[in-house]
């Protein structure tokens, strides 16, 4: 894992297939990109990536 990278701790409840994390590297997509939606993260992981993201952005 790399500075800013958040482990997912309940990606099977997510409705991920495997163990997954959300990487600390910030990029933009254009939305015809996205092909489907993979699941939803619980609140407990949804509230560790916003902290992460607002510290590694200086918030």
């Amino acid at each position: 894992m790399l500075i800013g990278d958040v482990r997912i701790d309940q990606w099977k409840e997510a409705g991920l297939i495997y163990p997954s994390l959300v990487t600390g590297i910030i990029q933009t997509i254009k939305g015809n990109m996205i092909i489907s939606k993979l699941g939803a993260l619980s609140k407990q992981d949804l509230h560790k990536v916003q902290k992460t993201l607002s510290i590694s952005i200086g918030l």
